[in-house]
């Protein structure tokens, strides 16, 4: 019977079938203990190119979008020399920079970003885009139910 123990020690009978088709790292009882935070589960990899002028509210896109939740956000930079380095290194929070001394294109900035990742789920964004209130807690729960889903994409 069973499964892992979450983390909160409740006994995991009756809460999670002993052969679920859910990884064990995604389980848990539901109570604060055992919910991961969302800078636990997502990273979500920003490109930018002399993209200063977009940053400051990309960033606070996210903040509402995560209600204000610590997330990952990781800046790869193409190379740009308009001060987003020096701007992203001024942020608080789990915001990191990785940057290239040459435009090598967005797909390789991307391709960075994720082998950088160390979270199970990445989220890949432009600075110009919006996100809905909740958006990347219902991406991660989303993905969370599908195991063998190798992406998700909004409209």
């Amino acid at each position: 019977m069973g499964g892992p123990s979450p983390r909160c020690g409740t006994p995991p009978w009756g809460r999670r079938p002993a052969r679920s088709s859910m990884p064990s790292w995604s389980w848990n009882c539901g109570c604060a203990a055992c919910v991961p935070m969302l800078a636990d589960q997502l990273t979500i990899v920003v490109v930018t190119y002399n993209s200063m002028g977009a940053l400051p509210s990309f960033f606070q896109r996210v903040k509402d979008a995560t209600a204000g939740e610590p997330c990952r956000i990781l800046v790869c930079d193409n190379g740009s020399d308009d001060g987003v380095e020096d701007f992203v290194g001024r942020q608080s929070g789990e915001i990191s920079f990785l940057g290239s001394r040459e435009n090598a294109g967005y797909g390789a900035a991307l391709n960075r970003g994720i082998i950088a990742a160390s979270t199970p789920f990445v989220a890949l964004m432009n600075p110009d885009v919006a996100i809905q209130p909740g958006g990347y807690s219902e991406l991660v729960r989303f993905m969370k139910e599908r195991p063998r889903a190798a992406g998700a994409s909004g409209i």
